[in-house]
């Protein structure tokens, strides 16, 4: 007899029976209970700590599995509202939740599979807790990607549900209604984060729609058609007023799109397939049983009314074009209101907002992105709907440093304990542990008399393990991530990055010294990227080993510019941004290109 813990919970355990937890995360904040460390128990590793498993089961869910999802939810979403729309406007819609829901859930599902599958001789049970279904049903996707998908409490009730479709032996502790959270021995696991897609600078806005008003009144919308949207784009004030103009029309800002969600939660429809009897237990059926169950309220109850809301906002009526940067990620306004305008003849364009897009061996953003009528990169192409156009950073000009500046400043994140989406990052508790030690290790092989000035630029979310808990040197000073380290590199001599993001091409664009911490294990590449990094670790930029990246801080520190000037360096650091920070030469044939069709 084994006892299944499928959540971070003190019920959960087998004081009696060997306890198998899903993954390491179940047992974050037992270490510090004396009474946990004398229980038996296994922690069974990640499915996806296999490279090669991982790929697989990527193509799956981006081929196979992507397609019987949008064909299942085109047709009962036309149905449920009783329109025909195209599946290429239901997807328009749902592939911001889609894409993140879809590969966190069958993570769950090869999990709990695997387990059961490893222990078929021995009697394997489960503790649960049952919830009340409408408790996880989030209004729209930015509360679903950002809170309810990252809790313990959503987890344990995905995980409950699997238990009982993969027929695994299972005891109810107690039922929780809708007022009831299932706490956690981890704190940040209970913390409800966003409730709502939060939006500031109100009356900022409030002083634009009169602008636009005014605007309206004398008849200039009129004169200048408003043939361009620009909504959710990262890139400079000055970029899009260019833009504006090359489109010969006023230079704007849109008012936010904020909606307020109805009570409304029509779960006669959303159990629909919930008690389907279904005799081959695969991966989709359990998706087709639960994807009206959890999909957002944006989609279904409140969707009418968010069509109506779009119609009424202040973005323009028919643009021939229309630019986003990540609204196709979690504002479902504007995909409703994107999918709305193709139906019309416009075309959608994302533009590329940060790193890993085009290096990375697997990036569901980048999936996503492509499912635009164009995706702007910074200078890759992969595919023909691909322009590789130039970097697009945000209103920095250059990076002149300081006569004075000195001291190191490091790039770092509070990453993820339980599993999220797979991404070029620590992307669980396992990995987030993985990466606190590499940093670790890096600051105890560097000069003790580096640590006077050694401050990390950090982006804190509360979860646990946390970098300012773990870090051993008390010297190092945190700071709040509130600019990026770029804009904050003029006062250091020196900028660690220790993942293969945005910062990482910022410091490569703009010629500011750095290395780069990394590790394969949670930055993995693809083959055409890996000869444009081996140069950058040939030049000493790159590390894989956080000692020998201090070792190499350390004899460069003094001087750091007899290293970063040389040109063997400067060559490899060109090369690579032609490829994937490409300089902006050419701007306005490009961009013109960039909207031919």
């Amino acid at each position: 007899m084994k006892n299944l813990v499928i959540s971070n919970n003190d019920n959960l355990w087998s004081k009696e029976y060997t306890n198998i937890l899903v993954g390491d995360w179940c047992f974050l904040g037992y270490e510090k209970k004396s009474s946990f460390n004398k229980l038996k128990y296994e922690i069974f590793d990640s499915h996806w700590s296999n490279p090669d498993k991982l790929n697989k089961d990527i193509k799956y869910l981006q081929s196979n599995i992507w397609d019987e999802a949008i064909d299942f939810l085109s047709s009962e979403l036309n149905n449920y509202h009783g329109v025909s729309l195209p599946k290429k406007y239901w997807e328009n819609l749902v592939k911001g939740w889609l894409v993140i829901f879809v590969p966190i859930v069958f993570d769950r599902y090869e999990t709990l599979r695997l387990i059961k599958f490893h222990n078929k001789n021995l009697n394997l049970k489960a503790k649960i807790f049952e919830f009340d279904d409408n408790k996880f049903i989030p209004n729209e996707t930015f509360e679903f990607s950002t809170d309810i998908s990252l809790r313990n409490d959503w987890t344990h009730w995905i995980n409950s549900k699997l238990v009982k479709y993969l027929d695994i032996d299972f005891e109810l502790v107690s039922k929780l209604d809708d007022n009831n959270y299932l706490q956690s021995s981890n704190p940040e696991n209970n913390i409800i984060t966003i409730n709502t897609r939060q939006r500031s600078n109100i009356l900022k806005y409030k002083k634009i729609s009169f602008y636009r008003r005014i605007c309206e009144k004398i008849g200039l919308f009129k004169i200048f058609k408003r043939k361009l949207a620009i909504i959710d784009c990262h890139f400079s004030k000055f970029d899009k007023i260019i833009l504006f103009l090359m489109f010969g029309q006023i230079p704007e800002r849109y008012a936010p799109d904020f909606f307020e969600y109805s009570k409304k939660k029509d779960l006669n429809f959303r159990k629909k397939y919930c008690d389907l009897n279904i005799k081959e237990k695969n991966f989709f059926n359990f998706l087709k049983q639960n994807l009206l169950l959890a999909i957002p309220k944006s989609f279904l109850e409140d969707y009418k009314d968010l069509v109506k809301h779009q119609k009424d906002s202040d973005w323009p009526k028919k643009p021939n074009i229309i630019l986003s940067s990540i609204g196709g990620h979690y504002n479902d306004i504007f995909n409703i209101y994107a999918a709305e305008k193709r139906l019309l003849g416009s075309k959608l364009i994302y533009a590329q907002h940060g790193g890993v897009y085009g290096v990375s061996k697997f990036n569901f953003g980048e999936f996503l992105e492509n499912k635009a009528d164009r995706f702007l990169t910074w200078g890759w192409k992969k595919e023909e709907k691909h322009f590789p156009l130039f970097f697009l950073g945000k209103d920095v000009k250059k990076v002149k440093k300081n006569t004075n500046a000195t001291g190191i400043i490091m790039s770092a994140t509070n990453f993820f304990n339980i599993p999220y989406q797979p991404r070029a990052a620590p992307n669980d508790s396992t990995e987030t542990r993985m990466y606190v030690n590499n940093i670790n290790n890096f600051l105890a092989h560097l000069d003790k008399k580096l640590y006077s000035k050694f401050d990390v630029n950090y982006a804190d979310f509360n979860r646990v393990p946390n970098l300012r808990d773990e870090i051993k040197f008390k010297e190092v000073k945190f700071q709040n991530l509130t600019e990026s380290v770029v804009k904050r590199s003029v006062n250091y001599k020196l900028v660690i990055e220790t993942i293969n993001s945005t910062g990482f091409l910022e410091n490569l664009y703009y010629n500011v010294p750095f290395i780069a911490l990394f590790d394969k294990r949670y930055c993995p590449l693809d083959e055409e990227a890996k000869k444009y990094y081996k140069n950058l670790e040939n030049s000493q930029i790159i590390f894989y080993n956080p000692i020998d990246a201090a070792k190499h801080v350390n004899e460069i520190y003094d001087d750091v510019y007899s290293w970063w000037n040389s040109a063997d360096l400067q060559k490899g650091r060109k090369i690579f941004c032609e490829k994937y920070a490409r300089k902006r030469n050419n701007f306005f044939n490009n961009w013109k290109k960039a909207f031919e069709f």
